[in-house]
């Protein structure tokens, strides 16, 4: 299994997709190992992809709003990593953006988790589950048990009203 640092660069220097990308490749991310808490979500947007700042669209207001976390929190990767399960936005298809890459998401499961273990959140936080052993899983946001609830209380402080 890769080392994280080792793991990180080959997914900034990752062109596996090129030729499936209308867009090019733009890995958007953020990742520092000490986050307490990790957001799986889904493959960047266009407006992503064009700012290369993760759910730094609507989606991404709603979440900060969820969360009860600021901008400059939410963007602090020491307190909260960003890991979509498609790393590059992959394009536009007839009902809305295409499905990520298949080449990402396993890439992501088997290599990641060796690594960081904090909550997970996400609408594709299932999918970073998938082909773990169970003993990842002894509850649906920690492998200790943390849940996300108890580390958002005890990491990030609540956004200023």
């Amino acid at each position: 299994m890769p080392t994280l640092d080792a793991f990180l660069t080959d997914v900034r220097a990752c062109t596996r997709c090129a030729p499936h990308l209308p867009h090019g490749v733009q890995p958007v991310f953020q990742f520092h190992p000490s986050a307490p808490i990790l957001i799986a979500g889904q493959a960047p947007g266009a407006r992503v992809h064009a700012s290369g700042v993760p759910f730094d669209d609507a989606s991404g207001a709603r979440l900060r709003a969820w969360l009860g976390v600021d901008r400059d929190t939410f963007y602090d990767p020491t307190r909260i990593a960003i890991l979509p399960m498609g790393f590059c936005y992959p394009g536009t298809g007839k009902s809305g953006d295409l499905p990520l890459r298949p080449e990402c998401a396993p890439r992501l499961a088997r290599s990641l988790h060796a690594a960081f273990r904090a909550p997970v959140a996400g609408h594709r936080a299932g999918q970073l589950r998938h082909g773990l052993p169970p003993r990842y899983w002894q509850d649906a946001a920690h492998p200790g048990g943390r849940s996300l609830a108890r580390a958002l209380a005890a990491s990030v402080p609540p956004a200023s009203p």
